[in-house]
């Protein structure tokens, strides 16, 4: 007479135990994983916000109130005072472009480098954009000097090829 087993053995048990504990394991450190990421793609959209709105701010200002140098951005004077609690700090960077290389008074333009950052996790991150505000007194200035280009009317204004004739080199 043969013995029927009707049920599992002691090692098939404990090899179902570990593969279910591994399992749920590893769900566990994905989700953890997961979620980390997720905060902080969060954070990182908060700063490319924060970035954006003290452009917009910056660029809305008159041409002869911006000044070179670096200046700290106070978050709640933009509406953006929730920010501060997540330890965002921003601030932004002028610098002077002169209209002419004798570095003269009349400044074409002014660079501008928005920087914006926070600590999440132990770790530093930093969105910055750079923007240029154009002089409007002298960029007229440099358009009224600018010589008047003019043409033939033809379309063709290319010099004229060795040899003479038009310069119009297409074979």
């Amino acid at each position: 007479m043969e013995k029927e087993n009707k049920g599992f053995t002691l090692l098939e048990v404990i090899i179902a135990a570990v593969l279910l504990t591994m399992g749920v394991a590893g769900g566990i450190t994905g989700y953890k994983i997961s979620d980390r990421q997720i905060e902080r793609a969060n954070v990182e959209n908060e700063l490319i916000n924060a970035n954006g709105t003290i452009q917009e701010k910056v660029a809305a200002m008159d041409f002869s109130n911006l000044q070179s140098g670096e200046k700290d951005v106070v978050l709640s004077d933009i509406g953006a005072g929730e920010l501060e609690k997540l330890g965002i700090s921003a601030k932004y960077i002028v610098k002077n472009v002169p209209a002419v290389a004798d570095d003269s008074e009349d400044l074409l333009y002014r660079e501008i480098e928005v920087i914006v950052t926070a600590k999440h996790s132990g770790k530093q991150l930093k969105v910055a954009s750079n923007s240029i505000k154009v002089n409007p007194k002298a960029l007229t200035q440099v358009v009224q000097a600018a010589p008047a280009t003019g043409g033939s009317g033809s379309g063709n204004n290319n010099p004229p090829a060795a040899g003479g004739g038009g310069g119009n080199n297409n074979n």
